[in-house]
């Protein structure tokens, strides 16, 4: 039997992902109310399919740039986290955080 370094590279980050997501699927069920869990464990599940079948594609082609475009939306959701997530602007962490700092 015959492995190549690709189909072994691509079986391998598959297993991890697998692997990786394994976990995160075992919190969301236990965490969040079943239907939710159910729905989220669906939506990982998609992700890591996509995310196995194009490993078994083969990497990219360099030619593919991130346009700034892109990189605005993505950076725009962990904005806006940041800037709710402000302790003692937007939230308090407890009642004794302005006493103490």
């Amino acid at each position: 039997m015959n492995v190549s370094s690709a189909n072994l590279r691509g079986a391998l980050g598959s297993a991890s992902l697998m692997y990786l997501a394994l976990p995160v699927a075992l919190f969301l069920l236990g965490w969040l109310r079943p239907l939710l869990g159910l729905a989220s464990v669906a939506l990982l599940a998609a992700a890591v399919w996509a995310a196995v079948r194009d490993a078994q594609r083969g990497p990219a082609p360099p030619d593919r740039a991130l346009s700034p475009v892109w990189l605005a939306a993505s950076a725009l959701p962990v904005a806006l986290v940041f800037a709710v997530a402000v302790v003692g602007v937007a939230l308090d962490a407890t009642g004794d955080w302005s006493k103490n700092f």
